[in-house]
């Protein structure tokens, strides 16, 4: 797809993430493994490039101290309740879902400096957080939500520096989908990898159970809406929460989430050529992958909600939440629930006019998921020309 003639561009450096990138949780052996594929890399990126690998190197010695400390007490660890995976489409509220969850004191969920620091957080996050957190930006790059080091996290960026395996590689090979298209359902990975994957988040999620003392973890991210089956192989009870948004609202902000993360991550000049397209594929696919894999899940273990209702009445969707799953003591929540949306007044929603040929093209493409959430099509004519679009490789 391409973009409309009237929108404004976008000044590339006007979003950041302050010194921080998705790339400098890796040791530093796993980040000669990356370099070694070759991302694409220039001199713009050059001070990137170098704090990564200091922080990696860092990384090494620092993760092989805190396994000195904690190796034991972490593989003693069991996980003590069902996960909670919050699944969705980039975009579509699973942070604000997860925040408010999170308000749960029954619930841990991995946070910023957890996920951006695997190997050694246990050691260090105490510490380092109080020491750094002047360095992190106010807001995230692709909106207006307060960022800090203890906020609820998705665990996908700690997957990616502990396995190499992600999707988030697209962050770094933008535009060449073959480096990242079997990092989001993982079937096509070779039997080894596959378990080196299960082997690594099994390990994250024992350091965040050890932390927290025993408590329930709560997961969002929006891969694991690809791989709802090699999650019943770790957690057979787990429990899944899917939400859903307007797929136009969904479509413009996943582009603009891309726009902003590819200056914010790349190692090299952002490359914006297909980004739209590829966008569009990573949205068809998961829906597909949802719903031919859903039916895995016991009906009680697994709850659909829309976004546009979470956002009339919270309060009555996050109700409707604890009494399907059988989640006791909601009175004690619903407090600090209100205390946040409170808080959330002040939150300013990226706004996006909506070029009329492309809004037809999504509407042609993702007219599956219009129809089978109820969408409507807001189109003038319902008269929809073809549009080639090339498929998933």
């Amino acid at each position: 797809m391409s973009e409309s003639a009237n929108v404004k561009k976008e000044k590339l450096s006007g979003s950041s993430q302050g010194p921080f990138s998705v790339w400098q949780g890796m040791t530093f052996p796993m980040w000669l493994r990356f370099l070694a594929m070759r991302p694409p890399m220039d001199w713009t990126q050059a001070a990137r490039i170098a704090i990564c690998t200091g922080c990696n190197i860092n990384n090494s010695i620092s993760g092989l101290a805190e396994k000195l400390v904690y190796g034991r007490s972490i593989q003693n660890v069991q996980i003590p309740a069902p996960p909670v995976f919050i699944l969705g489409h980039w975009r579509s509220g699973t942070t604000w879902l997860h925040n408010m969850l999170a308000e749960d004191q029954r619930f841990v969920t991995p946070n910023t400096y957890q996920v951006l620091n695997p190997h050694h957080f246990l050691l260090t996050e105490s510490t380092t957080t109080k020491l750094t957190k002047w360095l992190l930006p106010a807001t995230r790059p692709m909106d207006n939500m307060k960022v800090s080091w203890s906020a609820p996290q998705e665990d996908e960026m700690a997957l990616l520096n502990l396995t190499l395996i992600s999707p988030y590689f697209l962050l770094a090979f933008q535009g060449d989908r073959k480096h990242y298209k079997d990092f989001f359902d993982l079937d096509n990975l070779p039997t080894a990898d596959r378990e080196m994957w299960k082997r690594e988040f099994l390990y994250f999620l024992k350091k965040i159970t050890l932390k927290s003392k025993g408590k329930q973890l709560l997961l969002k991210s929006p891969s694991h809406s690809y791989r709802i089956p090699i999650i019943q192989e770790m957690f057979p009870d787990a429990h899944f929460i899917n939400i859903v948004r307007n797929p136009y609202a969904v479509y413009n902000s996943s582009v603009h989430l891309r726009r902003k993360l590819f200056v914010a991550n790349g190692l090299a000049k952002p490359n914006f050529v297909g980004m739209e397209d590829d966008m569009c594929i990573c949205y068809e696919e998961l829906f597909k992958r949802y719903h031919a894999t859903r039916g895995m899940v016991a009906p009680n273990r697994l709850i659909e909600l829309r976004y546009e209702e979470l956002e009339e009445d919270p309060v009555r969707e996050m109700r409707k939440i604890y009494e399907h799953f059988g989640w006791e003591n909601f009175g004690t929540v619903e407090a600090a629930i209100n205390k946040q949306l409170a808080g959330l007044r002040e939150y300013k929603k990226n706004e996006f006019v909506m070029d009329p040929v492309i809004k037809r093209q999504v509407y042609n493409r993702f007219k599956d998921v219009f129809d089978r959430y109820g969408y409507p099509s807001d189109l003038e004519s319902e008269e929809q020309p073809p549009m080639p679009m090339r498929k998933a490789v």
